[in-house]
C-alpha cells in the first residue's frame, strides 16, 4: 500500500486543513514542511523532496525531504547529478508545472541512465515533480517519489489539480520573505531567508557567517560575535563558496539583489 509521505500527521486530515496549515507556515521554517505534507495529500508517494535546481555552475541543493536517505543523496551527487533529467529540463528551460519522469527523459533521451541506474540503487522506482520558479535562474522542484508502484494518469492530473493551491502558497511565502527583508532597515536576514535567497542548503552557522559578511565585518570580528575561532570561520567560508560555486566575498556579495524583491518577486 502506498503511504503519504506526511506519516506522522494523523491520517484524516483534509486537503483544505493542510492548505490551512501551509498559510500559517508562510514565511517560517515550517513552510516547505507543510508543503510536503499538502503534496503527499495530493498525490500519495512514499518518499517526497524539495530541491533547488539553478542554471548557475553548482549543484542541486536539497532543502528539506521525507524518507531520502543520505546515501542516496550522496550516490546521486557523486555520480548522477549530470544524469538528472528533471534538472536538464530546468536548465534547458523545458520545466514547466508538473513534469514526470517518462516527460523529462522524453525530452532528454541521453539522461536515461538516470532510470536505469540511479532509482534502483536509491531505491525508488518513478517520480514526478513540480517546478516553482523563483527567479530566471533558480526554482525550487517538490518530488513525490514511489517505492512500490508507478503514478497513474490520475496521480498526475491530481497533481495538476492542486498546482494552482501549491503555485499561490509559494508566491505567498516568497512576497512574505520579500517584505520581511525589504523591511529590515539593517538587512539582518534570519537563516531561512537567507537559504531563500542563496538558494543553497546552508547551515545555521554558515547563515550567521554569511550576515556577519553582509555587515561588512572581517573574520576575526564574524569570529569574536560567534564565538568562534577565525579558522574556523575561514572554513565555513570555504564551505560557503563550495556550496554556491563561486570563489571570493564579492562573488558572494554579488548574488544578493540591491532590492531584494528584484530576487524573490
Amino acid at each position: 500500500m502506498t503511504r503519504h509521505v506526511g506519516a506522522k500527521r494523523a491520517p484524516c486530515v483534509s486537503t483544505d486543513q493542510l492548505a490551512a496549515a501551509a498559510i500559517d507556515a508562510v514565511g517560517s521554517r515550517d513552510f516547505l514542511p507543510s508543503m510536503l505534507d499538502l503534496l503527499g495529500a495530493l498525490i500519495p508517494c512514499e518518499r517526497a523532496q524539495v530541491v533547488n535546481y539553478t542554471c548557475r555552475p553548482q549543484a542541486p541543493s536539497l532543502l528539506f525531504s521525507r524518507g531520502i536517505t543520505s546515501a542516496a543523496s550522496r550516490i546521486y551527487l557523486d555520480h548522477f547529478v549530470d544524469h538528472d533529467p528533471f534538472r536538464q529540463c530546468w536548465v534547458e528551460g523545458t520545466a514547466r508545472g508538473v513534469v514526470t519522469l517518462d516527460m523529462a527523459i522524453g525530452q532528454h533521451p541521453q539522461t536515461g541512465v538516470f532510470r536505469a541506474r540511479f532509482l534502483p540503487l536509491a531505491g525508488y522506482i518513478d517520480e514526478v515533480s513540480l517546478f516553482l520558479p523563483r527567479n530566471e535562474t533558480d526554482c525550487l522542484a517538490l518530488f513525490a517519489e514511489r517505492t512500490e508502484k508507478p503514478f497513474t494518469a490520475d496521480d498526475i492530473a491530481a497533481l495538476d489539480a492542486g498546482r494552482a493551491l501549491i503555485e499561490s502558497l509559494d508566491a505567498a511565502d516568497r512576497r512574505f520573505t520579500a517584505r520581511h527583508l525589504s523591511d529590515t532597515a539593517t538587512w539582518r536576514y534570519d537563516h531561512s531567508s537567507i537559504r531563500r535567497v542563496l538558494t543553497a542548503d546552508l547551515t545555521d552557522r554558515e547563515c550567521d557567517v554569511i550576515q556577519g559578511m553582509l555587515d561588512g565585518l572581517p573574520p576575526k570580528r564574524i569570529a569574536a560575535r560567534l564565538a568562534i575561532s577565525p579558522g574556523v570561520v575561514r572554513n565555513h567560508r570555504s564551505s560557503i563558496y563550495r556550496k554556491l560555486g563561486i570563489a571570493s566575498e564579492r562573488e558572494l556579495l554579488g548574488l544578493i539583489p540591491s532590492r531584494p524583491t528584484e530576487m524573490l518577486l
